[in-house]
């Protein structure tokens, strides 16, 4: 199935040479000299330098009248002659023998000192006017393909100029544009998110100059394409809204039968011209980029479906990339497995599935067609492939993908896929570096792929691979051994230069030292945003160690066995990826405090909720001198909170949000060691019965009501009048002392929150103290929800707390609690637990 890429100016078409191609700098540096030359000459006229030499008096008569013959005339030429003339008088002197010196002595520095100049000469030329670098007969094509399109769609001309066209596919077309509005028309703050400064994606949160040319991508989705397909790849983008490094949807609209998307518009370089010779930092700044969109869009249970170079923007000037092309994109159904794999549906805690428990499903069953495999291919070839009339019934699953990308789940037509096969497309781009060739695998069928990968990771890994989904792998292929390789193997005899470090090219991030135009997707050429926190190197300051590019290898060559695992259980997720020693940086925060949260998520997130008659986003807002909250109706995009931090409309409330809804009644069911039961009378009191456990463990089982604060969790028995008293009153436990929080279902309905509590002898407690948590009414997952993020709130706010109290216990009773702890975030209720009066 062909996709739409958004293609760069440095596309396949040979005769599309911009401004910073090497081929227009050498002919920039020529006309310099010729002008330099006819200034010595300047008394005799000279038609060598038409620009402003050769100005006889007969041919300002034919100008003159020509501009009578044509009064209103503005020709294209005139207007690139009129534009090239402003930008060679921007040059001076000094700058043309500059120039003309690093020509002759060969300089290794440029490119930089051209791409330095070009961020101010040629930005009007390699956006707006890169139409006109493209033979005549294109031209006309896409001349005329706007024409159509402003007919077709007339709210386009209202707002935006078409310039070019980026690409075309099969179920689309991406087209160039200015957007007239961006200035003073459109609140942009949607889709631009608030990405922090430290963040890799804080460019998209950037507004560009006042005064430049804001270009945007126009997509065109084809009449072709199914009305179900054009919504789901609209409401995907509008779901991804704030995901980092991913192409933001700005808006969408329809015309009868036409239907619009806009995006903005990224700069970028064809993957063939720099995956050779980029340097190992620029390589480790494309799979940030890469795996943080992985992460955020996986984290929404969303499938990209074709992570391929075509659909990642990357910028190697500025070492930020950006995801793009969600047609084949598509959800990930939470619930029970319907299938006969034998793995389960992806969930939050297992993003790519885990392998079932033996018990469900049959073993010996299992085992036979294990057995019937291994027999039958060590037949002769004419025994074993395909019968010539097959009456089995055939595999339904979702193939979308490009060929050579596709993971082997995909290929063996698995009905429960999850994220995991995108992460085997970005190993896939990652052996295109590190072998220095493109592509590697080109099969013509789903079968010939399944060989290719057989062929290095052997038949005994294939075999367990397609069991992992109910299928059997058979082959007789004398090239396919029983073991196989190693990827790294399979790098090492792909490359042999593979550990000599690549020499430093000023074009390329970390050494370029030119900056991106203010016309392009980056912000404004006075700002640099690289995917790491690091600044750029000059290329000849620091020169490549081999040691270090070694260590690089060896780490990019165990991320790559990771990444490109079989068995989609076992490989490795894009936030442990952002934590493998190859893309970890230094003294760097953890990527988790980048993290945008899903709508809902955060620390304020329970202030967030979607209404359920109209199906809009609404946030809470504390207004000032109201004791009521206001709720404020937002857009997708807004409202997302990031890491710790709350989004922008609780950023400036120093108090942490949190909803009463939690306040209800609940049964705990307390594992506390005996102990306790000698210091703290309140909690486990004298002649309290054992009622489960073992080796002196109590098991004290009461009902009551949890309080979550933004400090603790605190339990109020609530005993019927004239009952026996109960095992224990009360409880809190500082938010900050949980040691984990694990959520349990041991069959179906039957779901129970089980915390580990820190151990701390002084306040009571010894080693392993535990709560069970079970809700009586459906509570439990929004309960968990709510307590994991507060949860994260407090252990950093602690983190960043300058005067914490030491020596406090971790574990007490609501009456001995200090009065720090003894505020609530929301209005306190008229049953407040003993302890936390207002």
């Amino acid at each position: 199935m062909a996709t739409t890429a958004l293609l760069s100016q440095h596309s396949s078409n040979p005769l599309e040479v911009p401004s910073s191609d090497a081929r227009n700098k050498a002919y920039r540096r020529r006309m310099m000299r010729a002008r330099q030359i006819n200034r010595a000459n300047a008394d005799e006229p000279s038609s060598d330098d038409p620009l402003n030499d050769y100005t006889i008096p007969e041919l300002d008569q034919y100008h003159a009248h020509l501009a009578e013959l044509y009064p209103n005339s503005s020709t294209l030429a005139a207007q690139l002659e009129a534009m090239e003339r402003r930008d060679l008088e921007d040059v001076d002197d000094d700058d043309m023998n500059s120039d003309h010196s690093q020509s002759e002595s060969g300089s290794g520095d440029e490119h930089g000192e051209d791409d330095a100049e070009d961020s101010h000469l040629q930005d009007d030329t390699d956006d707006e006017m890169s139409l006109y670098l493209k033979p005549r007969e294109e031209q006309e094509e896409i001349t005329e393909e706007i024409a159509d399109l402003e007919e077709a769609v007339p709210q386009l001309q209202r707002d935006y100029k078409l310039v070019d066209r980026l690409g075309t596919g099969t179920f689309s077309s991406v087209y160039k544009a200015i957007d007239l509005g961006y200035h003073n028309k459109w609140d942009n703050s949607p889709w631009q998110g608030h990405h922090p400064p430290s963040s890799s994606a804080h460019y998209q949160s950037v507004p560009h100059p006042p005064v430049s040319k804001v270009f945007v991508a126009v997509k065109r989705i084809h009449v072709t394409s199914g009305p179900q397909r054009i919504k789901n790849e609209i409401a995907i983008m509008e779901l991804c809204r704030g995901c980092r490094h991913v192409s933001q949807l700005i808006t969408a609209f329809r015309e009868r039968d036409q239907v619009v998307a806009i995006m903005p518009y990224h700069r970028n370089v064809d993957f063939r011209e720099y995956y050779k010779a980029l340097p190992m930092e620029g390589i480790k700044a494309y799979f940030r980029c890469m795996f943080r969109a992985l992460r955020d869009i996986h984290t929404r249970f969303i499938i990209h479906r074709d992570v391929k170079p075509a659909n990642f923007l990357f910028d190697p000037r500025t070492g930020v990339g950006t995801l793009c092309d969600f047609g084949l994109a598509c959800h990930i159904e939470e619930g029970p497995s319907s299938g006969l794999c034998l793995h389960t549906m992806p969930t939050r805690t297992h993003p790519h599935g885990q392998v079932r428990p033996r018990h469900e499903y049959d073993v010996e069953l299992v085992r036979q067609s294990q057995r019937d495999s291994r027999m039958k291919s060590s037949w002769p070839s004419e025994k074993v492939g395909y019968p010539l009339k097959d009456t089995r019934p055939h595999s339904k699953a979702n193939r979308a993908g490009t060929r050579g990308f596709r993971a082997p789940e995909v290929l063996l037509k698995c009905g429960e896929q999850s994220g995991a096969i995108d992460v085997w497309s970005a190993g896939t781009i990652l052996l295109f570096f590190l072998t220095g060739k493109f592509p590697l695998f080109n099969s013509s069928d789903d079968v010939e792929a399944l060989m290719e990968i057989a062929t290095v990771i052997g038949k005994k890994r294939m075999d367990k691979t397609a069991l992992l989904h109910s299928r059997v792998f058979q082959t007789n292929v004398p090239s396919i051994t029983s073991d196989g390789i190693s990827w790294h193997e399979f790098v090492e005899r792909q490359n042999p230069d593979l550990f000599v470090p690549r020499k430093p090219d000023p074009r390329y991030y970390p050494y370029a030292t030119s900056h991106p135009p203010p016309s392009s997707s980056s912000p404004g050429s006075g700002l640099r945003f690289s995917p790491g926190l690091s600044s750029p190197t000059h290329p000849e300051s620091e020169p490549v160690e081999v040691a270090a590019h070694q260590t690089d290898v060896a780490h990019a060559l165990d991320l790559a066995e990771k990444l490109l695992h079989p068995e989609a259980t076992q490989r490795m997720t894009p936030r442990r990826a952002l934590a493998h020693a190859f893309l970890r940086e230094r003294d760097a925060p953890e990527d988790d405090e980048f993290v945008p949260h899903l709508w809902g998520g955060g620390v304020c997130g329970s202030l967030h909720f979607l209404d359920e008659e109209t199906d809009e986003y609404c946030v809470q807002v504390r207004v000032a001198g109201q004791a009521e909250m206001e709720v404020r109706r937002v857009m997708a995009g807004e409202g997302i909170a990031i890491g710790s931090e709350p989004c922008e409309f609780h950023r400036g409330d120093g108090s942490m949000y949190l909803k009463n809804d939690h306040r209800r009644t609940r049964t705990c069911n307390l594992l506390v060691p005996s102990a306790i039961e000698a210091k703290r009378a309140t909690i486990a009191p004298a002649g309290s019965s054992t009622s489960g456990g073992s080796g002196g463990t109590k098991k004290l089982k009461e009902m009551g009501r949890l309080w979550l604060t933004d400090e603790r969790l605190i339990f109020v028995s609530d005993a019927p009048s004239g009952a026996k008293p109960p095992a224990f009153e009360s409880l809190s436990i500082p938010l900050t002392s949980l040691v984990s929080t694990k959520f349990e279902q041991p069959r179906f309905g039957a779901n129970y929150l089980v915390v580990d509590v820190r151990p701390a002898p002084d306040g009571g407690l010894t080693e392993g103290t535990r709560a069970e948590i079970r809700m009586r009414d459906k509570g439990i997952f929004e309960f968990v929800s709510s307590l994991e993020k507060t949860r994260e709130r407090a252990v950093y706010m602690k983190r960043q707390s300058a005067d914490e109290e030491e020596g406090l216990p971790s574990y007490m009773s609501p009456a001995d609690a200090p009065s720090s702890s003894s505020s609530f975030v929301a209005r306190v209720p008229e049953d407040n637990p003993p302890g936390y009066e207002a």
